[in-house]
């Protein structure tokens, strides 16, 4: 009676060419984005019944097994795959490797905890957002924006709630010019989008610009009053020649 291993091996089939990989992944794995490359790859490996070789918990049969041609046959096209999805920096990491097992443990302990640091780091970027940093509410926006889509690259992506709640966060630290926006944004009976967010505060007038464009519109008044008074000197000064 075969082994469960060889009754599964028995049947294989390779599944598709070395490529094959390349088309299901619409990433490479990078030093940033481990985590994302790892939540794509795993459902394809579910897919062809080879999640077992990563987890290790389906061993390579002893060589006289009628199974061990087999098996040797889907490791060495899940190790394919693999690297088939590696970018190139990555792939100079690899050669040691001489089965889809080892590689994955290879890829996990070169790059899992970084990948994790990274996630960390990016967060703390998130929650300690701070507009007064930036001049233009324009710049403010496209860093969280910029820091969103650093997370949602490494597998933790942000949902439009959390960042829309960072943004306000960095608005009402002291001086607080938007704190009444916030205010109305945060009592609204619908939540915002981060697209509705971005409109509603680039649209925003705080009180420091409102004092700008009133001493911009009373220069001009003062420089037209000036020129219009000149011009009504000279013009009396010319009649009275």
């Amino acid at each position: 009676m075969l082994s469960p291993v060889a009754a599964s091996s028995s049947t294989f089939e390779p599944p598709g060419a070395p490529h094959h990989v390349s088309i299901l992944m619409p990433i490479q794995l990078t030093k940033d984005n481990y985590l994302l490359w790892k939540s794509l790859f795993i459902p394809i490996l579910k897919a062809h019944d080879m999640l077992n070789l990563a987890e290790g918990r389906e061993q390579c049969p002893p060589r006289f097994d009628p199974a061990y041609t087999n098996w040797i046959k889907r490791d060495q096209i899940f190790m394919t795959w693999i690297n088939a999805s590696l970018s190139a920096s990555l792939l100079q990491y690899t050669g040691e490797c001489t089965s889809g097992r080892t590689l994955w443990l290879h890829l996990e302990n070169l790059l899992a905890k970084d990948a994790t640091s990274r996630v960390l780091g990016l967060k703390a970027r998130l929650q300690n957002l701070d507009k007064r940093r930036y001049g233009k509410m324009k710049e403010y926006l496209y860093l969280a924006q910029q820091i969103a889509d650093e997370l949602e690259a490494a597998g933790s992506p942000v949902d439009d709630g959390e960042l829309v709640c960072h943004i306000l966060a960095g608005l009402v630290r002291p001086p607080k010019h938007y704190e009444d926006l916030v205010v109305y944004i945060r009592t609204r009976p619908m939540p915002v989008t981060r697209q509705q967010l971005h409109g509603l505060l680039l649209s925003h007038r705080s009180p420091m610009d409102k004092i700008k464009i009133w001493i911009c519109l009373f220069c001009c008044t003062a420089i037209l009053a000036l020129v219009l008074f000149v011009g009504l000197v000279s013009l009396s000064m010319t009649f009275k020649r």
